[in-house]
């Protein structure tokens, strides 16, 4: 199954946001409705999905949930 997701990670995206500003992110692991607001607030362009989706009893509800915290 799917990684977890590693916390500490959001400082360190924060730290290369400031160094760059020709970046393109993404995250892998762990990345549920609980979390995807915080990474994408950290400057994450690109969230890879997998067991959040995969693993949910309606795969179509989970999506929605994400993209609608996502956009908050």
């Amino acid at each position: 199954q799917g990684a977890p997701f590693v916390p500490k990670v959001l400082e360190k995206i924060k730290e290369l946001t400031q160094k760059s500003e020709h970046h393109l992110i993404a995250v892998d692991g762990g990345i549920n409705k609980n979390n995807i607001t915080q990474i994408k607030n950290v400057g994450v362009e690109i969230a890879n999905i997998g067991s959040a989706l995969t693993m949910a009893p309606d795969s179509q509800k989970a999506y929605n949930e994400l993209i609608k915290k996502a956009n908050e």
